[in-house]
């Protein structure tokens, strides 16, 4: 089947889960041309991929009564479901700073209105009242078939909503697909109708069916597309990989993958010495989370002189930007190589409730969330407000597998570390159920499910 797809790259997820030379691959094969759909500000920062058509696109600015009450609306999504008790935390300990009356009591119809998907769903029918205009400058939508995009209106996607609406009144059919694990959720109820998605795996279709209240005949279950594609790009053996970063094959390799607070690098420094000194023979590897406000931050550089002074300690950045000088660029698409040669040959993972928690138990790793915070009154690049981050449901679930144990101080994580160091093979079985419940199959053809996904979608159109 001959035809032209346009794959939206309007965010970070997909510029690192669709802007892939594998997913072109997998398209072309069954006859598919890409272009993809590039917002102006990536444009300039995406290395094209060979064979590939780009084109640009820019959306309107909301103005007015109409502004406002989108906003309104994806505010109120963005509080589903408020059934769920880790959901009405969450948002209580973000939404702190509403301390006026006329707030609180909006927030609280708010709340009600948002426990119910049957309630959510007239929201979106009404919102198509505000999407009858849309305009999407820069795409022609007679040069296109069909659109692939990553992301459902929910919380950080208004783009990829707008772009839907646009290509329905063009009577462009749509596939959507997830990015993460968390999208269907904890990040509030779809702000379109969707015709076909494309989740991961068991857990990703009932958050489609159940919360999001999708039809279980348009969720197709593929699999993950970076997970998928780890195996074929570890090139490296433990010994050649470590001793390319300066460590000792020899030793217990710890990784730490780092939030956006300074405190916590200087915390997994302190920690590997007093591991050292209780007579651990192990070294680390501080994976510095890619954000520009961490990184152009007066902790960043004293932190990097710091590590390099320790001889057991390799950094490796997530911004491949950062070493290059060109600093100010958005990291579009993260550094993987190392991460995945990181994860295959590290001892044991530590991160604070990230998704590279879930990539450590791809690669069977045991896997340690640090929950503890810098002491009130010492200096932190940002407060922790998210206090009430691990009850969100995706997070809840994934601790529920018992493949992760959490530390809420640093004799707790003492503890932890030293127990997945003598005994790794602990929780096997709980890291693979995790994986086969959240990624799906991880078996080298998500890619080609994808494609095949798509032409099934154009041929119902």
């Amino acid at each position: 089947m001959n035809y032209r797809i346009g794959i939206a790259l309007l965010g970070k997820g997909a510029t690192n889960h669709l802007h892939r030379r594998e997913v072109v691959d997998a398209l072309n094969g069954r006859g598919i041309q890409v272009t993809f759909l590039v917002r102006e500000d990536y444009m300039p920062l995406l290395e094209q991929l060979d064979g590939c058509e780009y084109s640009r696109c820019s959306f309107q600015q909301e103005v007015g009564r109409v502004a406002y009450f989108r906003g309104l609306f994806r505010y109120l999504r963005g509080l589903y479901p408020a059934s769920d008790p880790g959901v009405r935390q969450f948002h209580k300990v973000k939404n702190h700073t509403r301390q006026r009356l006329r707030s609180r009591i909006g927030d609280t119809v708010l709340f009600f209105l948002a426990r119910y998907h049957s309630i959510m769903r007239v929201a979106v029918n009404l919102e198509t009242l505000l999407y009858r205009n849309v305009v999407v400058e820069g795409i022609d939508a007679t040069q296109v078939n069909q659109l692939l995009i990553l992301g459902l209106g929910v919380t950080g996607t208004q783009m990829e909503g707008d772009l839907t609406w646009w290509a329905r009144s063009h009577l462009l059919p749509v596939v959507h697909i997830v990015g993460n694990y968390d999208n269907l959720s904890s990040q509030g109820f779809r702000g379109v109708p969707v015709d076909r998605i494309l989740v991961w795996g068991e857990s990703m279709k009932n958050d489609a069916v159940n919360l999001q209240a999708i039809p279980e005949d348009r969720v197709t279950m593929i699999g993950t597309i970076r997970y998928d594609a780890i195996a074929h790009e570890i090139k490296e053996d433990r010994k050649t990989f470590l001793i390319s970063k300066g460590l000792d094959p020899g030793k217990k390799t710890i990784l730490f993958a780092g939030s956006m607070m300074a405190y916590h690098y200087y915390e997994a420094l302190a920690i590997l010495k007093e591991l050292q000194d209780s007579g651990i023979d192990c070294q680390m590897v501080l994976r510095i989370y890619p954000n520009k406000g961490l990184m152009d931050s007066v902790y960043m550089e004293p932190l990097l002189a710091y590590a390099a002074q320790m001889s057991d300690v390799y950094v490796s950045l997530a911004d491949p930007h950062y070493q290059s000088g060109s600093r100010d660029h958005e990291v579009l698409q993260i550094e993987e190589t190392e991460l995945w040669h990181t994860l295959k040959h590290s001892d044991t993972v530590i991160n604070l409730f990230s998704t590279i928690a879930l990539e450590a138990c791809v690669f069977d790793r045991p896997v340690i969330h640090m929950w503890y915070f810098a002491p009130k009154g010492r200096l932190a690049v940002a407060p922790a407000i998210y206090g009430a981050y691990p009850s969100l449901i995706h997070n809840r679930r994934l601790l529920s597998y018992g493949a992760i144990k959490v530390a809420t101080n640093r004799k707790r994580l003492l503890k932890e570390i030293h127990s997945a160091l003598e005994q790794p093979e602990r929780f096997h079985q709980e890291r693979v159920h995790a994986v086969s419940k959240e990624c799906g199959n991880l078996d080298g053809y998500v890619c080609e499910r994808l494609a095949e996904a798509c032409v099934e979608a154009y041929a119902d159109r």
